[in-house]
């Protein structure tokens, strides 16, 4: 063997001693997955995915959800309600994220009943912690942008956002202190996909797979991605949630006051290692993830995807938007601006007036005006009365688009202010 050659080999070796860091006999800690833990306690905690112990959605925030879902529609690139428009949902966080965003639009692809309307897009980017892309002016926005615009979308028409991150670089695994740590972090971040993104409506956190498989050596996986902060993030997307529930400050996302998007559970991957859940998912070590103990392989991957697919399929509200329209449930309501009275119209410094004959009176409906750029300029939530007044008179002169809708309508128009 020549002398290049032994130490090419030499290196190799070396080289795999250093950074292999999966050891697939570190599993079974115990740890109960939060939508197993119903009813009962982590260190006085209750568990469960919502308040009080269950996985159901509280009523207020099931009710408030609902209205979200409503509201949304097809939007043009400037924002405005357009019937050729798309339904934009993006996907944000680092690497395991991104390739599981990737198999979730793979399922879609070849699923004949997704709306035809929605595009998926996935704005991931390997090794992007929470602590870099909470701020506005970090170049994770810059590369989302231009992620949109090389696929022909604009960032106004994204309403919709699946989220998994954590904070590479966080070692804090004690509790609550460390959940609780990256509740903060995710509110500065939900802060800035509002402002990044004006028409966004819903946000689906989801809970990262197990990394336990992942030794912590030299040069290896990130402090803050080691076992159990896998865990522990978990419990930070309950805690987000019910301090949203709680109505806390800075946890607001509706009104006129709102700071950020509605926020609520999207699909749970964490399991403890190769044990399965109560539904009997699991994440084996051999077959599942890679040689760092923790980046999925493909299969890995197509598990993770699948969770997914089928929570944003049957979820009774995510499928709404999610599936291809129908009487029952649909976003994309046929009934327009035919079943939507508007006048005067055009207007000057007058009241604007509204009828429509579908939705019965006493029923309450959610009124949302839109300037021509998509920001929100008027919104109110009331029973229905024989005439709907809006007194337009702070309004600037231009284009504005109108949205009325209940559980079972989304009707809408546009107006000229002169």
């Amino acid at each position: 063997m020549n002398t290049l050659n032994y130490y090419f080999i030499l290196f190799f070796l070396l080289s795999n001693s250093l950074f292999a860091q999966k050891d697939c006999g570190t599993t079974n800690h115990g740890f109960i997955p939060l939508p197993d833990l119903v009813n009962q306690n982590y260190r006085g905690y209750s568990g469960g995915l919502y308040p009080n112990g269950t996985n159901q959605k509280p009523g207020s925030h099931f009710n408030d959800l609902q209205l979200q879902v409503n509201s949304l529609t097809t939007l043009d690139s400037s924002g405005m309600v357009s019937a050729q428009g798309k339904l934009v949902m993006i996907g944000v966080g680092a690497s395991n994220p991104r390739t599981e965003f990737n198999r979730l639009i793979m399922y879609a692809d070849t699923f004949k009943q997704i709306n035809p309307s929605l595009k998926l897009l996935n704005t991931c980017i390997g090794g992007q912690g929470i602590q870099k892309i909470n701020t506005i002016n970090d170049n994770y926005w810059n590369s989302a942008y231009q992620s949109l615009k090389d696929s022909g979308l604009s960032y106004k028409q994204v309403q919709l956002a699946w989220v998994e991150i954590d904070n590479t670089a966080n070692p804090d695994t004690s509790f609550p202190s460390a959940p609780n740590g990256l509740v903060s972090e995710y509110q500065a971040l939900f802060e800035v996909l509002l402002i990044k993104f004006p028409n966004l409506k819903i946000c689906y956190l989801s809970a990262r797979a197990y990394s336990g498989f992942a030794m912590p050596t030299q040069g290896g996986v990130g402090k803050g991605l080691l076992y159990p902060r896998d865990y522990l993030s978990g419990w930070a997307n309950k805690f987000f949630i019910e301090n949203e529930i709680n109505g806390q400050p800075g946890f607001i996302y509706k009104g006129a006051n709102r700071t950020i998007p509605m926020v609520t559970w999207g699909s749970y991957h964490w399991s403890d290692g190769g044990t399965p859940r109560l539904d009997g998912i699991a994440l084996e070590c051999d077959s599942d993830v890679g040689g760092d103990g923790l980046h999925l392989t493909e299969k890995g991957e197509w598990k993770i995807g699948l969770q997914m697919f089928d929570f944003f399929r049957n979820d009774a509200l995510a499928k709404q938007w999610f599936l291809k329209s129908n009487q029952s449930n649909g976003i994309i309501s046929s009934q327009r601006a035919e079943n939507l009275l508007v006048f005067p119209n055009p207007l000057q410094d007058e009241t604007l007036h509204l009828k429509e004959n579908l939705i019965e009176l006493g029923t309450n409906y959610t009124l949302i005006i839109r300037d021509i750029s998509g920001k929100l300029v008027y919104e109110r939530t009331t029973m229905k009365e024989e005439e709907i007044q809006v007194p337009i008179q702070s309004f600037t002169k231009g284009i504005y688009s109108i949205q009325l809708f209940t559980q079972a309508l989304n009707l809408q128009s546009r107006f000229v202010v002169q």
